[in-house]
C-alpha cells in the first residue's frame, strides 16, 4: 500500500498580538512545543529576531523540521510544518500554535511529500541535548548585526523605550533600547573609557562632571577613577534604564554608589537650562543620538547653552553616529558644535568596538579653552590611571591615535556644512 512519505503543513495565523510575536524566546518555545504536540523528537533550534519587529525561527526535528516568520505590525505569522513518519501529526501542532499564539483566525494547507511502500522502520534517537540558537539582528538600511543569546533577562515598555537586557553567549549581558545596541558587558569599556578618560585628562584639574544620559553607569563609573573630581551628576531620562542596569550591568552601575555621585532621574535639556553658568568642568553627552529621546541633544541651541555652563577651561564631549553609519548626520553636528564654540576647538575622535553596527564609535570633543586634544594630554595623570586601575581599552598612545582622522572624514567635513 502506498504512503506519502511526509506531511507538509503550510499554516498561516492572523490577529496574533504585536508583542507575542515580537517575543523571540516565547516563539522558540511554543515551537519546540509544537513539535513535540506533533510527536515530534527535537534536535536544534535557530531563531532570529529583527530589530526592531519580526522573528525568524527554525526547529530542526528528526522527522524534517518547523519553521516560523512573524509580521508583527501586522499580527500575522507563516509557519511551514513538515513531519514524515507514521508517528507525526503536524495538525496537532497547527492547533496548539492557533492558541499559544493567540490567533484570532487562520488557513491551512497541507501536501504529501512523497510515496513510497509500506514498511517497518527501526526508530533513532539524536545525540546530545538541544542545541538553542537564538539570535538577536539589528538591522540598518545597509548592514546589520547579529549577536546570540540565551534569552531576554529584562523587558521593559518605559515612557521613552523599550528597554531590553539580554544574556548573549560571547559579550555577556547587552543592553539594548528600542533594538538598538547600546552596550554589553564584553567590550563596553571601549565606550565608557573613551567618553570619560579624554576629557578628564585634557582638563588641568576637573571637579564637577555632569553626565547627561549615561542611565547604564559605565561614564560615572570611569570618571570615579579621577580623584580630583568632587562631585559628578547624572542626568537620566528614563528610571527604567537605571533600573535594569542595577539588576544585570552591576559592574558598570557599580559607579552610583560613589558618593560624590548624584543620580537624577530628568531631562538633561532641563537640567542644562537650569545649571548656573560656568559651573561644570566637564559635560558628557551619553546618549544615542540621532532619535528617540536623545534627539533634541544634537541641536545647535543646546550645544549654545552646555558652552555656557562650563567652565573657562570646561570641556563637552558628545556621542555622535560614525560616518560609516550615518554619513549626513555627522558633519551636520559637527558643524552645529562649532557654531556653539569656536571652530577650531572642535574635534572629532573615534574608537572600535565590535558590537557596534559599524564596529566604530564617534564622539565630538569641544574645548570651552584652548585645550589641544593631543598636545594638552597629561600624560602624567594619564600613567598614574592606567597603573592605579585596570583599564582595558585607554592609553595615551590610543588617546592619541584616536584623533588622527581618515582622508574620507576630513573631506566630508570640508565638504558638508550644516543647513
Amino acid at each position: 500500500m502506498a504512503h506519502a512519505l511526509g506531511k507538509h503543513l503550510l499554516l498561516e495565523l492572523h490577529g496574533c498580538p504585536r508583542h507575542v510575536l515580537n517575543d523571540i524566546s516565547a516563539l522558540e518555545k511554543h515551537m519546540v512545543q509544537a513539535a513535540r504536540e506533533a510527536g515530534a523528537t527535537v534536535i536544534n533550534t535557530t531563531f532570529h529576531h529583527f530589530s526592531p519587529l519580526g522573528v525568524s525561527g527554525v526547529v530542526v526535528i528528526q522527522e524534517s523540521h518547523l519553521s516560523i516568520h512573524t509580521w508583527p505590525e501586522f499580527g500575522f505569522a507563516a509557519i511551514d510544518l513538515f513531519t514524515c513518519g507514521e508517528n507525526t501529526d503536524p495538525w496537532r501542532a497547527c492547533v496548539y500554535l492557533k492558541k499559544a499564539l493567540q490567533a484570532t483566525g487562520g488557513d491551512a494547507q497541507e501536501m504529501a511529500r512523497g510515496q513510497f511502500f509500506q514498511r517497518k522502520t527501526s526508530a533513532r534517537s539524536p545525540k546530545g541535548p538541544i542545541l538553542h540558537q537564538l539570535w538577536f539582528t539589528e538591522k540598518n538600511e545597509n548592514i546589520a548585526l547579529s549577536l546570540r543569546h540565551a534569552g531576554v533577562v529584562f523587558d521593559s515598555q518605559s515612557p521613552f523605550q523599550k528597554v531590553q537586557i539580554l544574556n548573549t553567549y560571547g559579550y555577556g549581558n547587552m543592553l539594548v533600547l528600542d533594538g538598538h545596541v547600546m552596550c554589553t558587558e564584553r567590550d563596553e569599556c571601549v565606550y565608557h573609557e573613551m567618553i570619560a578618560h579624554i576629557p578628564a585628562l585634557l582638563h588641568p584639574h576637573p571637579k564637577t562632571a555632569l553626565v547627561i544620559g549615561g542611565g547604564d553607569g559605565g561614564a560615572v563609573r570611569e570618571l570615579c577613577r579621577h580623584p580630583s573630581l568632587s562631585a559628578i551628576t547624572v542626568a537620566e531620562i528614563d528610571e527604567t534604564v537605571v533600573q535594569a542596569a542595577h539588576q544585570h550591568l552591576p559592574q558598570l552601575a557599580a559607579g552610583f554608589n560613589d558618593p560624590r555621585v548624584t543620580l537624577k532621574i530628568a531631562n538633561g535639556i532641563d537640567l542644562i537650562n537650569q545649571t548656573p553658568e560656568e559651573t561644570c568642568d566637564l559635560i558628557l553627552i551619553d546618549a544615542p543620538g540621532q532619535d528617540g529621546p536623545a534627539e533634541p541633544l544634537t541641536s545647535a541651541a543646546f550645544y549654545k547653552q552646555i558652552r555656557h555652563c562650563l567652565t573657562p577651561q570646561g570641556i563637552l564631549v558628545a556621542q555622535i553616529p560614525p560616518p560609516t553609519l550615518s554619513d549626513s548626520a555627522f558633519p551636520q553636528i559637527f558643524h552645529r558644535l562649532q557654531s556653539a564654540f569656536l571652530p577650531h576647538r572642535v574635534y572629532p575622535y573615534f574608537a572600535f568596538i565590535p558590537t557596534y553596527a559599524t564596529g566604530m564609535v564617534g564622539f565630538l570633543l569641544a574645548s570651552k579653552g584652548n585645550h589641544h586634544p593631543v598636545q594638552n594630554l597629561d600624560h602624567q595623570r594619564a600613567i598614574q590611571l592606567s597603573q592605579t586601575h585596570p583599564l582595558r581599552y585607554y592609553t595615551p598612545e590610543i588617546h592619541a591615535a584616536s584623533f588622527a582622522l581618515p582622508p574620507f572624514i576630513k573631506t566630508m567635513l570640508n565638504q558638508q556644512t550644516d543647513k
